[in-house]
């Protein structure tokens, strides 16, 4: 006959459950991120968002809104999908944005959990109160981590935390299934149903998140080896499953390749000095997240100091991590769990943070490996803890941990509840970085303080004298002078001929045409404008950079149309089509260039070229505006 659980025996199931301690971490960390939530748009949040805007909830417009994103190789619908339904559920403001990133970050806190535990049960090296505690640990620990800020608090990210959630979603359950269903010889339906759902489902969106949810499958690849070699058990299935995830992954790293080889074409590093330059960075991250105090924190990083030859830095640092992975290999048998976190570090990093030529350093880049590091603290500390006698003691050694994180976090996110209180906190911690001062440059001109907007673009210059961008960003924040500063001018030209030409090279240079062309800039003459987009284009051609010299020749065409020159004009407008067909930006340059022009029959054989080759619904609304304003020019 069953008993009715007494009250003690209730209380005591309520403690030792993970449900409070989660719902806990979880209104408290939904509290603190509120301020910040009202913080500013930044970066490529504004070319991203924007095209994933839906006025209603038409299946056509949410297809067209998911397609529009052109990021990475294979495109990430699944991230530019949920970007529209937050545009049709709160708006367009930043607030909803962040507001729907904060709450998928603590859907991954509880997945963080269920995956954790299921690696556990499956290397079944813990007891059941062990298991959860460590996952349980883990969870908090890694959620309310002041790394995290960044990642939940710039809008665009949502790629990463939609990739990391589909990730652990993919790893628990294909554990899960292992886990209960999975022993023996005869597995039922639901092992086979749970085994789909993960590598049909939660994988491709994963992959389709952002291209990093092809970790997923590695960190299968990784579990199943590691408990392996740790236990000498390892069915035939199993051998299967690896070898199918080696073969997949492949399979796409060799569609990928091209794009990477593509990418190198325009980069200012080769594949060694990437790798060195990724060294030091790879342990700047292991410091942030083993150390993680928020004076330490920016955003930008584009002030790190970079070795991209073998000093005595780089040389430790890659001693460094050959150290652990060698210790992690040592390892399997008697810990595995370090092994699992040590690889899950450094594999998750094998995109990003080695050969493919993305910028080299991103707080974001950690919200899925920095999972690894924690797991691996957390495992140490409780066993630590497990010695003291006191029972009073440990329970408050452990809770300090997150209590101390969560401290960090506080006064992290703090500095994120206006542009003003970001940029002043960004210099502070990064006085040299450009970004930041580029940034609080940007604060002040909304403060109509354009000399103090001056001093911070000078003061990043002075820092950084190679830094070309920046060089053209002063040229513009002195318009208003008689005449541009001749000696920053001469620089720009030589930097303009011989360095690297950058994609923020190439916006800066667009907006400060833009002051031109618009009578916002006295100060520039016609010749010397000229000269500037001319050598950069020289450049471009020189280094045979495709991806720029599309952008470039448009910001020349529309030069050339300012002054009436239509006719070279339209010969650089045709060559940006030359290297991308499928401009339609530039196509409707030209149209805009023919009206200009006065030829209104050449304008209405382009808008019906136009018609009939694109899709409007896949790009932006201003696109989509501009053709229509030129149809009613050209019917007038």
């Amino acid at each position: 006959m069953n008993q009715t659980p007494s009250p003690s025996e209730y209380g005591k199931a309520f403690f030792l459950s993970p449900v409070p301690y989660l719902t806990f971490i979880i209104f408290i960390l939904y509290s603190i991120y509120q301020p910040a939530l009202l913080g500013p748009f930044l970066l490529d949040d504004f070319n991203n968002l924007p095209l994933a805007t839906i006025h209603s909830l038409n299946l056509d417009e949410l297809i067209n809104a998911s397609m529009t994103n052109t990021s990475g190789a294979f495109g990430r619908f699944v991230s530019a999908f949920s970007f529209a339904l937050t545009s049709y559920i709160s708006g367009t403001e930043s607030y909803g944005f962040k507001q729907h990133n904060l709450m998928l970050h603590l859907v991954t806190i509880i997945l963080v959990y269920f995956s954790t535990k299921q690696i556990l049960i499956y290397l079944d090296r813990y007891k059941p109160e062990q298991t959860t505690l460590i996952a349980l640990v883990t969870a908090i620990c890694w959620g309310a981590h002041p790394l995290m800020v960044s990642t939940i608090l710039y809008a665009v990210q949502r790629m990463t935390i939609l990739a990391c959630l589909f990730s652990l979603l993919t790893v628990g359950i294909f554990f899960y299934a292992h886990n209960h269903w999975g022993k023996g010889k005869n597995r039922s339906l639901l092992y086979w149903f749970f085994l789909f759902l993960s590598l049909c489902i939660t994988f491709p969106l994963a992959f389709f998140s952002k291209e990093n949810g092809i970790f997923a499958l590695l960190l299968i690849g990784l579990l199943l080896m590691v408990s392996y070699l740790s236990h000498s058990r390892f069915t035939f299935r199993e051998l299967v499953s690896v070898f199918f995830i080696i073969t997949l992954v492949s399979t796409i790293a060799l569609i990928n390749s091209d794009y990477i080889i593509h990418q190198y074409q325009n980069s200012d590093m080769d594949v060694l000095e990437r790798l060195i330059a990724e060294s030091r960075i790879i342990a700047e991250y292991l410091w942030m997240i083993i150390f993680p105090f928020s004076y330490k924190f920016g955003f930008f990083y584009d002030d790190i100091i970079l070795y991209t030859q073998f000093t005595s830095i780089t040389i430790l640092t890659v001693v460094l991590h050959f150290s652990l992975i060698t210790l992690a290999i040592y390892l399997v048998k008697t810990r595995p769990l370090v092994t699992i976190g040590i690889f899950w570090f450094y594999g998750c990093h094998l995109a990003e943070s080695t050969l493919i030529p993305l910028e080299l350093m991103w707080e974001h880049r950690n919200y899925l490996p920095s999972i690894g590091i924690v797991v691996i603290i957390v495992q140490l500390i409780i066993e630590f803890v497990s010695r003291i006698n006191l029972k009073l003691i440990r329970v408050l050694l452990v809770i300090s941990i997150p209590f101390l994180l969560t401290t960090e976090t506080i006064a992290r996110s703090s500095h994120w509840t206006d542009s003003v209180s970001l940029a002043e906190h960004l210099v502070k911690n990064h006085p040299t970085s450009c970004r930041s001062r580029a940034l609080y440059a940007d604060v002040y001109i909304s403060q109509s303080k354009k000399v103090n907007a001056k001093e911070q673009i000078k003061n990043c210059l002075d820092n950084n004298p190679g830094q070309t961008q920046y060089h053209i960003r002063y040229l513009g924040e002195s318009c208003q002078e008689p005449t541009l500063p001749e000696t920053n001018y001469q620089l720009t030209l030589e930097l303009l001929s011989n360095d690297y030409i950058s994609r923020y090279t190439i916006t800066a240079m667009f907006a400060f045409t833009n002051l031109y062309r618009s009578h916002q800039c006295p100060a520039a003459k016609q010749e010397q404008v000229f000269s500037l987009v001319s050598l950069m284009i020289q450049n471009l051609e020189k280094r045979k950079n495709i991806e720029g010299l599309t952008k470039a020749y448009p910001i020349y065409g529309r030069l050339f149309r300012f002054h009436g020159n239509y006719e070279q004009a339209e010969t650089q407008f045709r060559k940006a089509l030359v290297l991308n067909s499928d401009s339609l930006a530039t196509e409707l340059e030209l149209v805009e260039n023919s009206i200009a022009a006065n030829n209104y029959s050449q304008a209405l054989s382009e808008l019906a070229s136009i018609k009939q080759r694109y899709v409007f619904e896949k790009h932006s609304i201003y696109l989509k505006q501009r053709y229509e304003q030129f149809i009613n020019i050209t019917k007038q």
